[in-house]
This record gives C-alpha cells, sequence and structure tokens, in this order.
C-alpha cells in the first residue's frame, strides 16, 4: 500500500476532510498543529532517535515513515495552510463549545469566519502564495528542502457516460494549489454553510434580544425584529416583543437582587481548610484599632476560578432573566420563551462529549458490562464537575452501613 507522502496530494485531501468532519476536530487539529510547528526539531530527533536504536521493526518502519513525511516540504506546507485556517475557524469552535456563550457576540463571529474564508476562496493565489513563502521560511529555519516534488500521475477510470478522461495538472505547485488549497477551503466554506445555515444564523441574531447584556441595554426591539425564532416556537411576535419592551425597567431593577448562589458548585462536606496547600485559604489577622483582632480569609485560587466561571454563565445564558421573569405574572409569553431558550443548548458539544465517553468506557475490554453498570459509569463521567464536589468518606460510610461485614472490614 502507498503511503500518503507516495500518494500525491490525495492522502493530504483525506487527512483535511478528516480535520474537518466535526468543531470538535476544528479544535484539537489546531492544538495539534501548533504543538507539531512549535516542537518541529524535537519531534524530528525522537523519530530519528527510535529509528537508529529501536529493535522492534514495527517501531523503526513507524518512525523511519513519519520522518520522510514530516521532512518534505508538501507535508509542512499542508501543515501551514491548515493552521491558517484553523486560526480563523479556532473562536468559533471555542466560543460554541463553552458553557458561557454570549450569543451577541457568537453570531458576530460566525459571520464573519465566513466571510474570512469566502475571501480566502476568492483571492485564493495571493492566499497560496503566502502559505509558499511561510513553508519557504520554515523550511530553510529547519533545513528541510522546500521544493514541492513531483508524484506519480494515478489514471482515473473513465466513467460510464464520460467523453474524455479527466485532465491531470502536471504543474506541481499548481497541482497542489488545485487538490490541497482550493479543495479545502470549499470543503470548510461548506461545513460552514451547511452548519450555520441562512435559518439557524437567524435564529442565533434573534436569540441575543433575550440575553442579560441586551436586557441592560434597554435595546427597544419590533415584532418584525423576533418573528423567525417567534415562528419557530409558536409565538405571537407582538406579544412577544411587547413583553420583552415591558420587561426592560423591571429586570434592570430586579438584576442585583436575583440570587443564582444555589446553582455553582457546593465545596465538598469533608473539605477543610487546613489541608489545602498551594490553593489554601489565606488567613490574615488585621488590628482595627481598638485591642481586638480581626481575621479575614481570602479565597483559594479554586475558588476564584469557579466563582469566575459561575459569574460568566448566569451574565451569558438565560437563566438569570428566567428566574425574575418566574416572580412576575404579566409575563406569560415570555416567561414560556424564556424557559425554553434557557433548557435547548445551542450546540450538541455537551452531547457529543458524552458520546465520546461512552466510547472510553465500553470498549473493547468492557463489552460484555451490563446496562445499569454502564449507565452508572457514563453518568459519573458526563457529570465530572458534580462529581468532584463528593465527599468519598461519607459515600465510603454509607457504603459500610449495608451490612455488618462491610462494617468490620472497612473498619480494619
Amino acid at each position: 500500500m502507498q503511503s500518503d507522502a507516495e500518494d500525491g496530494t490525495g492522502g493530504h485531501a483525506r487527512t483535511l476532510k478528516r480535520v474537518t468532519e466535526t468543531t470538535r476536530s476544528w479544535r484539537s487539529a489546531e492544538d495539534g498543529i501548533s504543538t507539531l510547528l512549535e516542537c518541529f526539531d524535537s519531534i524530528v530527533a525522537a523519530l530519528d532517535k527510535l529509528h537508529a536504536e529501536s529493535h522492534d521493526s514495527s517501531t523503526t518502519s513507524s518512525a523511519n515513515g513519519l520522518l520522510f513525511k514530516l521532512q518534505s516540504a508538501r507535508c509542512i506546507m499542508t501543515v501551514i495552510f491548515l493552521q491558517r485556517i484553523l486560526r480563523m475557524t479556532g473562536p468559533v469552535s471555542r466560543i460554541l463549545q463553552s458553557t458561557s456563550a454570549d450569543l451577541s457576540v457568537t453570531a458576530t463571529l460566525i459571520d464573519g469566519c465566513i466571510k474570512q474564508l469566502a475571501q480566502l476562496r476568492d483571492d485564493v493565489d495571493d492566499f497560496f502564495a503566502e502559505v509558499k513563502s511561510e513553508t519557504a521560511d520554515f523550511c530553510a529555519k529547519h533545513n528541510v528542502d522546500p521544493q514541492l516534488k513531483s508524484v506519480r500521475s494515478r489514471k482515473v477510470r473513465r466513467m460510464p457516460g464520460e467523453q474524455a478522461p479527466d485532465e491531470c495538472v502536471s504543474a506541481v505547485e499548481t497541482a497542489f494549489k488545485t487538490d490541497v488549497v482550493i479543495r479545502g477551503l470549499d470543503v470548510v466554506l461548506l461545513q460552514f454553510r451547511d452548519r450555520f445555515s441562512q435559518e439557524n444564523m437567524e435564529l442565533l441574531h434573534e436569540m441575543k434580544y433575550f440575553t442579560p447584556s441586551s436586557l441592560l441595554s434597554s435595546t427597544v426591539i419590533t415584532a418584525k425584529d423576533i418573528e423567525h425564532i417567534c415562528e419557530f416556537y409558536n409565538f405571537d411576535p407582538d406579544v412577544v416583543a411587547r413583553e420583552r419592551n415591558d420587561f426592560l425597567a423591571v429586570y434592570q431593577s430586579m438584576s442585583p437582587l436575583i440570587d443564582t448562589s444555589d446553582l455553582c458548585r457546593k465545596p465538598r462536606a469533608g473539605w477543610k481548610q487546613t489541608e489545602l496547600k498551594n490553593d489554601s485559604v489565606i488567613s490574615v489577622t488585621e488590628n482595627d484599632g481598638n485591642g481586638q483582632v480581626a481575621t479575614v480569609s481570602e479565597e483559594s485560587t479554586e475558588q476564584q476560578q469557579q466563582r469566575q466561571s459561575h459569574d460568566s454563565w448566569v451574565n451569558r445564558t438565560f437563566v438569570k432573566p428566567m428566574r425574575a421573569l418566574e416572580e412576575l405574572s404579566s409575563f406569560t409569553s415570555l416567561s414560556s420563551l424564556m424557559k425554553m431558550l434557557a433548557t435547548v443548548a445551542v450546540t450538541s458539544c455537551s452531547a457529543e462529549r458524552a458520546m465520546s465517553r461512552v466510547k472510553i468506557i465500553k470498549n473493547r475490554l468492557h463489552s460484555t458490562m451490563l446496562d445499569d453498570w454502564f449507565s452508572a459509569l457514563t453518568i459519573l463521567a458526563s457529570e465530572r464537575d458534580l462529581v468532584d464536589g463528593l465527599n468519598t468518606d461519607e459515600i465510603t460510610d454509607r457504603f459500610a452501613l449495608l451490612s455488618d461485614k462491610l462494617q468490620k472490614y472497612l473498619s480494619c
């Protein structure tokens, strides 16, 4: 079987297609490509050492094949091209996978990313020249031959009804631009336009009118501004727009008083300040001038990060307005719409992560696992943030109370 390097640009095109299959892959590929370019010399040295010193034939062969691919201008140019594309898609991927996605920013980022990709596709010659120049600089820095080597053209069988065979591009750089750069831009643009259709983008743009930042900005809307989201959820746009505009002043006065502390993860029941080391609670003793001593405790780093994450999530989602509407009775349509927006995820990233954990838990060695045990492990893996707050000592004590024999063994 031919390697991708011997197979021409087909192997790079297949890699590009796998990279752009899901938004999660975009972010993983961005991190992996950045690491590859930053640690290029170390990776090459490690592969060279494996090839020279390993006594395993499979390891030696794999290291030699990877060295051959990495030390080629074709591979480096492909990686640099992917890095340029993923730098544009990275912000969109990150904000869509965050737990506190700001819809007022998300829709703008998606529109800007699509426009940038379309502009690159229109100016593909200039874009390819920039990629080629960056590849030449990288090759000169790392002692790699910057010339693209010609590859053997592959014959394509003529399909029924075709009057002439496909024309093969003989020029190496032209073939690379056609098969990798142009095809890659077309694939990414197609993926974006398929995932973020005009209908979906209209819903995202209209959802932002119900976010806390929009409610606090006193922006007045009309029925025409929210006609698509009201049609999607079967609401009267005139009624929702009127209730939303009337709710502005009420929410601005209620917002500082809305308590969402019960939504924040609680510290562990057995948590003690003295057990913390690097993230310990710092106690500062101060004299108030009257001979009395007061102790002020600062939050640990973990608690600060948790509080900041909680505040960011509350201020960017529909939870806070929904809680305000629960205390009122004159905004029935707006309250129903807000409950839908608060419970329906903008993306399916959380569900995709849960399915990824299923693949990790029920692997080849655990294929005969029963459903009850499998469901319990999946819940524990998916709700990791809740599991971290559990007190393991309390769980052990409750387990020991199930029988006298367990108490005997656990007390030893």
